[in-house]
Parts: C-alpha cells; structure tokens; sequence
C-alpha cells in the first residue's frame, strides 16, 4: 500500500480537547480523506472492519467511554491492567500495548487523543526507506467490531469503559488496510510504531543467565518496553511446580513486565490473561521462550 507523503508541518502551539487534555502536534500528519477520516488512498471505513478468517463485513457499533480512566490497582490512567486480547490474533500489537503502558504509561498517552468531534487521533511510528521512524497522525472513529451480543470483539478494555486500546488496534489495522493484516503483526514494527524508536530481537540462546538477566533488567528498569515470543513446542513437564501453566501458550507474544535478580525470576503478562501476572525462573524462562524484543541491546 502507498504511503502519502506528508511534508513536515510548522511548530504549533498545543491545543486542548473537549476533554481538556493537549497532544503536541507532530512532525507528520494524514490528510483525512471525506470517506474513511484516514490517510488519503485508504480503504474505506468499511474495509478496516472485515471478519479476518470469514472475510466478511463485521457487524460495527459505536462505543463511547471514556478515553482512559483510572480502575482499581492502577497507577496511571493509562495501565497494562486496562487490556487484554479478544478474538483475533495480533498478540504481537496487545502485548506491545501492555509492555509500554507497563514501561511508559505516559508516553502511550501523548499518542492518543480526543478531538472533542466524535473521533479520535492516534499516532504510530512508521519506517522510512532511511530506516529511521516518522510519526502520523491516524484519525479514529469509535466504531469497532462487536460481538453478537454487543462490546467489543477484538482488543478488551476494562475501567468504566475506557476505549484506547481499542483506538490503538483500530490504528494499526487503518494503517495495514485491515484488522486481517495486522494478524502476526512484526515484532520488532509493532513495538517501535509505539515507541518511535528501532527495536531489535534477541535470540535467548545466545545469551548466558547473566547477560539474560541485565538486558531484561535494564530495559525495564530504564522504562524501555519488552516483549517475549513463547516456542512451537513447549515441554510442559519439565517446568517447574510455580510456574501457572494455563498461562503458558504455544507461538504467543508476552508483555515482559519486571525482574529480580534477588529471587533470579522474571515477570510477564499474557495478553489473553486480564492483569494476571506470570514469574518464572530464568530456567523456566528458557524452557518457555525463544526471543524477545526490545530497543537495541545495551552494552555492558
């Protein structure tokens, strides 16, 4: 898909929503189209909507909540507690949410705002052919694909009906053309349209305990989101007695959320599981995952 250039726009002063709250403007903006209120060339609204397997239109509804609210054991208004992965398969995009809303809460919320008109912008981070990262402007409309009996299908929200993960979802499905397309989103594209910044995956193998522990450490320490992709196959008899194995599954994305190098473990959230938090030795850790992503390594 084409992407339209947009020249850089001048400084702007900030300007606050019906909601009160100002989004600096940034570097890149889409121009809305009359039909789909996206990038000029999008698929229609419509299509952003499509069943990913049955390949047909999804029943849509209105959802209006508000954009983020603080729930019980939140600490941000923002919170990894706020989401958790409905019926499509783009754990990459949801654990990507919930590692940066674990790191950075408040770096989520400068990307997402009310335009006080019923619609919402959302900004991504997408690759210039210079490799570097250029933020656009994705404007939002609160439709979203429901399920028969009413709510939200894909991405969940919790506290009083906050809708911004499912702003988020929506986002990267106007930016791909589809919720199908963004099914096994890249890992390394999923996390830095969030961040703005390179990520890079590393493969555990390569790593001893130690050096498998500072990355890890050190990036949540220093606020820098991480995600987890779990193997094919897992031999579930040879974890551990602690280790909660209905939170373990097959070829899925985890939000890594803290370790400690005292107790020598390490905790995650599955995307499937709303605020449920998985520790596991680093043995276990091995035993479980394949790689995991996160902005470039840092050197010792």
């Amino acid at each position: 898909m084409k992407t339209q250039e947009i020249a850089p726009k001048a400084p702007e002063q900030e300007q606050p929503t019906a909601e009160g709250k100002a989004l600096a403007p940034p570097a890149f903006s889409l121009q809305a189209s009359p039909a789909d209120g996206g990038g000029g060339g999008k698929p229609k609204e419509k299509d952003y909507n499509k069943e990913p397997k049955k390949g047909l239109f999804a029943k849509t509804e209105r959802i209006d909540g508000p954009l983020e609210a603080i729930g019980e054991g939140d600490k941000h208004p923002i919170s990894p507690n706020d989401l958790e992965q409905g019926a499509l398969s783009d754990c990459t995009i949801i654990a990507s949410l919930i590692a940066v809303a674990s790191a950075s809460p408040k770096a989520l919320e400068d990307l997402v705002c009310d335009n006080g008109d019923g619609t919402y912008i959302v900004r991504l981070a997408v690759p210039t052919v210079e490799g570097a990262f250029e933020w656009k402007e994705i404007v939002v409309k609160p439709d979203f694909v429901t399920t028969k009996k009413g709510g939200a299908k894909y991405a969940r929200a919790f506290d009083k009906g906050e809708i911004w993960p499912l702003l988020f979802e929506k986002a990267f499905a106007q930016v791909e053309g589809s919720y199908r397309k963004i099914i096994g989103k890249d890992y390394e594209q999923a996390l830095s349209a969030l961040t703005g910044k390179k990520s890079e995956t590393l493969e555990i193998e390569d790593l001893d305990d130690d050096e498998l522990m500072f990355q890890l450490g050190y990036a949540t320490k220093m606020g820098r989101p991480v995600i987890a992709g779990t193997k094919s196959k897992i031999e579930m008899s040879k974890l551990s007695p602690d280790v909660d194995k209905t939170l373990v599954s097959i070829d899925h994305q985890y939000a890594v959320i803290r370790t400690s190098r005292a107790d020598g473990t390490i905790t995650l959230r599955n995307p499937w599981e709303h605020a449920i938090e998985m520790v596991v030795t680093v043995a276990d850790f091995r035993l479980i995952f394949d790689d995991f992503t996160m902005q470039p390594r840092y050197d010792k």
